[in-house]
């Protein structure tokens, strides 16, 4: 491959893409080749059939190859919220005498923290939420700062030894040497949340189809984080059961209403399903879709309770993936719902400008930014140390 340009593989919970690129001018991505392909999906216990699983890989894989005419020899592979974890730590080293802080003294505060094994996994990466000089200054970059000591709140994301040896295995497999993991919670808080609203507290929601990431993103880090295998499909599914209709009928239909207009008293909505009318009342169909969501509001309250931050309150939910923008009205609702302020959050690039893209260009930036830094010129001008 060139050397400016990167390979991802993207595993969201139906579908993977395969993608190789390089960065554009005003942070924008030229595109060598990608691939997306659907799959089954999986839960907390894996996938659900990792025969397809490998066949569906393989393929995107492949094809990207043969479109980009490169052949992919190191690769970076999202990590779905379902298959890692998120630790969180504090911890402060002396300096001795104060002195200027510098790149070696922000690892040697990592591997303070850093466990070379955790009970599900490894660490697949590592930031920082801040750090605190002697003076108590809070800032996300001490280099250069005058200190006698540093402390930092860091967060430490494991990949699930589950996920991680399956796509060791079938990559390796296919003659890809070099294999690295990224969270995909923290590359879409990176990428689509401002420096200037993570310095504060931003709620981030990643709505996928078959799970759903609930994150508290400060600074360069996520102080809070959890996961639940509810997404768009299992909306859809929750009306499916109440109303008896064959479900690729009632997503359909879901797709045909908006939750927060307005009908003529008996309306109703239709569809063909296998050759055949399928029809329901609006207001029945609408009535359905609310109580699932409100469901996964419920989930949401419970996260905003637990996390505990002051600040949380005062902060919109800026939801992101895709998994219920075939429902129109939903982000009212939930809005409505919780009593706060939800806002879609989505890539700000032509023709990408969609939830659903922002795992593929969270995870494609980030790759690309560690490649910058893992170049020779930019150490040169940045000094050698450790992230």
């Amino acid at each position: 491959m060139s050397h400016k340009s990167v390979a991802i593989l993207d595993v969201r919970s139906t579908e993977v893409t395969a993608a190789i690129a390089e960065k554009g001018v005003n942070h924008t991505f030229i595109f060598r080749g990608s691939y997306t392909t659907e799959y089954s999906g999986f839960d907390q216990d894996g996938f659900f059939d990792e025969n397809e699983v490998r066949q569906t890989v393989a393929t995107a894989i492949r094809e990207v190859e043969r479109r980009s005419m490169e052949k992919i020899k190191e690769i970076v592979v999202s990590v779905p919220s379902t298959f890692s974890e998120l630790q969180t730590e504090r911890f402060l080293i002396s300096l001795q005498s104060a002195r200027k802080i510098n790149q070696r003294d922000i690892t040697t505060l990592y591997n303070c923290g850093m466990k070379e094994r955790y009970d599900s996994g490894r660490v697949i990466r590592h930031s920082n939420m801040y750090f605190l000089t002697s003076d108590k200054r809070r800032t996300i970059n001490p280099i250069g700062m005058k200190s006698d000591s540093l402390e930092g709140s860091l967060c430490y994301f494991i990949g699930k030894d589950y996920f991680t040896s399956f796509m060791d295995e079938l990559l390796y497999s296919m003659g890809i040497r070099t294999i690295s993991y990224m969270p995909v919670s923290f590359a879409e808080s990176m990428y689509l949340i401002a420096p200037e609203t993570r310095d504060g507290i931003a709620i981030l929601l990643d709505v996928d189809s078959l799970e759903h990431t609930f994150s508290i993103v400060c600074g360069n880090g996520i102080s809070f984080q959890k996961t639940d295998a509810t997404g768009g499909d299992h909306i859809v599914a929750g009306v499916y059961e109440k109303l008896g209709l064959p479900y690729y009928a009632v997503k359909e239909l879901c797709s045909k209403i908006n939750l927060s207009g307005r009908e003529n008293p008996g309306a109703e909505v239709e569809t063909y399903f296998e050759s055949e009318l399928v029809k329901i009342r609006v207001d029945v169909l609408k009535n359905a879709v609310k109580e699932e969501l409100d469901l996964l509001c419920e989930k949401i309250n419970g996260y905003l309770e637990e996390c505990n931050e002051r600040a949380v309150a005062l902060r919109p939910i800026l939801m992101t993936g895709g998994g219920l923008s075939f429902i129109r009205g939903a982000q009212e609702h939930i809005s409505n719902r919780l009593n706060k302020v939800v806002e879609v959050l989505s890539p700000s690039l032509p023709y990408y400008s969609k939830e659903s893209q922002s795992s593929l260009l969270s995870v494609l930036d980030m790759a690309l930014n560690d490649k910058q830094r893992d170049g020779i010129v930019y150490k040169i001008l940045n000094g050698f140390g450790g992230n």
